[in-house]
């Protein structure tokens, strides 16, 4: 059993019990979160490790002491030991120069207590609704995967855009992913799709014996989870960078990435950012 797999369990169990949020509620979504990641149900930063990994290190290894914050956790991948941050890092990172910023207790939570296992990182942690800031300043680089994805909102997403930047010291860096709607016109998977590919990889995991949830009861959380996320795919990259440059921000750089996902079983395209001050 991997450090990870038992403390997407660790998380299962004290999320139900302790999960107390802010403005947002996360429902099942934060302790259910490292489960699904672990059996490819949903995507999470190791689907654009080669991006994340290069820009960080890039980005991190022009200051001498960067303020680097994770701006939306989801849980602890950020921090396992093989993540893009933590590899780019290198030990760069000073105590206390790495934030972990979420609208609820669980993955902060989850974030300290992973941390203690990689020494080169002193965490701290926020608990914010992000699009009403991220309680923190002068941060050299800011780094989310797929965060703007979460708001179908345009307003939610504009407020998200100026929290990042008031956050960034001058010349700061967002380092992130956005989904996009494919060339071809694919449509989204639909709802019961999800859930019974998501089922299955669960039924094919050791977590039903792990957890002792059925099939049935897990399905009803993911049912909820998914019932409460309405996500944004942008129709173009126009859309996109009009968006972003509307808030004061340049994009500097722009990649695409296809991830195939599990539980849509189709190939889903990203975009990969470098967003300036």
């Amino acid at each position: 059993m991997n450090s990870d797999f038992g403390q997407s369990i660790e998380v299962f169990l004290n999320g139900q019990k302790n999960c107390k949020t802010s403005a947002i509620d996360c429902i099942d979504y934060h302790y259910i979160r490292p489960v699904l990641r672990y059996i490819g149900a949903v995507a999470s930063p190791y689907d654009h490790r080669d991006f994340f990994r290069q820009w960080l290190a890039e980005t991190i290894s022009l200051h001498e002491n960067p303020a680097v914050t994770v701006s939306g956790a989801a849980d602890y991948a950020w921090l396992l030991p093989n993540s893009p941050l933590t590899l780019a890092c290198n030990n760069k990172l000073t105590p206390g120069m790495l934030t972990v910023v979420d609208g609820c207790t669980t993955p902060l939570t989850a974030c300290l207590e992973f941390a203690q296992s990689v020494p080169a990182f002193a965490v701290r942690k926020v608990q914010s609704n992000i699009p009403n800031g991220l309680g923190v300043k002068d941060q050299d680089v800011i780094v989310t995967d797929a965060f703007l994805t979460q708001f179908a909102d345009a307003t939610h997403r504009k407020a998200v855009l100026h929290a990042w930047r008031s956050s960034l010291a001058q010349d700061g860096t967002i380092i992130t992913t956005v989904q996009v709607r494919p060339a071809n016109g694919q449509r989204s998977a639909t709802k019961e799709v999800f859930l019974l590919a998501t089922t299955q990889l669960y039924e094919e995991s050791p977590y039903p014996d792990a957890l002792r949830l059925s099939s049935s009861d897990f399905l009803g959380m993911v049912g909820r989870v998914a019932g409460t996320n309405h996500t944004k795919i942008y129709a173009s990259e126009s859309e996109l960078m009009e968006e972003i440059s509307g808030s004061d921000l340049t994009v500097t750089h722009m990649e695409a990435h296809q991830v195939y996902s599990k539980s849509s079983q189709r190939i889903l395209e990203y975009r990969g950012l470098v967003i300036q001050k």
